[in-house]
């Protein structure tokens, strides 16, 4: 079916938000693996409440210290996680691309302090006509309301709209919201796979 719009996620496809990476710098003095210290943190309800906009981020780190058990230097330094957030300029380029062919839209859980980073330093909406984000919304991927507003605040035909997102989880509500989803592994696969389901690069 022809393609009329896009919708992409943000962390993972547009800029790098590589959370295990970050964590890895800690292991030896937190203690554990950056894979179960991430599931302690993003992968927390805490972390959900706060992409929600339902806790301040102070609250976010009070809440998690119990849990974490960090000293000062780690938790200041856990505090900055936001600079590994770069932007990956091959995607940026495939969607200035589609921009005046297709509307682009952007759907993404985000807290929002990170929104008006990226924004003042990269100006990474910009690249959008629309967003939906979980701190605005008050609720994230991948439950099926935040697709369902999606869809509606744009007036998206979501057998017509390519979704893009790099999380398995994610992808599933999309496909059953209709959308014709694409698995993001990198910009060269999401180019090709954007050309198989006609869409003018």
């Amino acid at each position: 079916m022809k393609v009329e719009a896009v919708v992409s996620d943000m962390g993972g496809v547009i800029v790098k938000d590589d959370f295990k990476a970050f964590f890895a710098q800690f292991e030896a003095k937190i203690g554990m693996s950056a894979e179960a210290f991430s599931t302690l943190t993003v992968g927390s309800e805490e972390w959900r409440l706060y992409n929600k906009d339902f806790i301040t981020e102070e609250e976010l780190w009070r809440k998690l210290a119990p849990k974490l058990r960090v000293d000062d230097d780690v938790a200041r330094k856990l505090r900055q996680w936001r600079r590994m957030l770069t932007p990956i300029p091959e995607t940026i380029h495939i969607l200035k691309r589609l921009r005046g062919r297709y509307p682009l839209y952007c759907l993404s859980n985000v807290d929002k302090t990170t929104t008006h980073y990226l924004q003042e330093r990269y100006r990474i909406y910009d690249l959008f006509d629309g967003s939906v984000l979980s701190w605005e919304a008050g609720m994230r991927k991948p439950e099926m309301e935040i697709y369902e507003l999606v869809i509606h605040r744009f007036n998206l035909i979501p057998e017509r709209t390519i979704y893009i997102d790099d999380k398995e989880r994610n992808l599933i509500p999309a496909r059953q919201a209709g959308f014709q989803a694409i698995s993001f592994q990198s910009p060269e696969d999401l180019e090709a796979e954007m050309l198989a389901h006609g869409v003018e690069i």
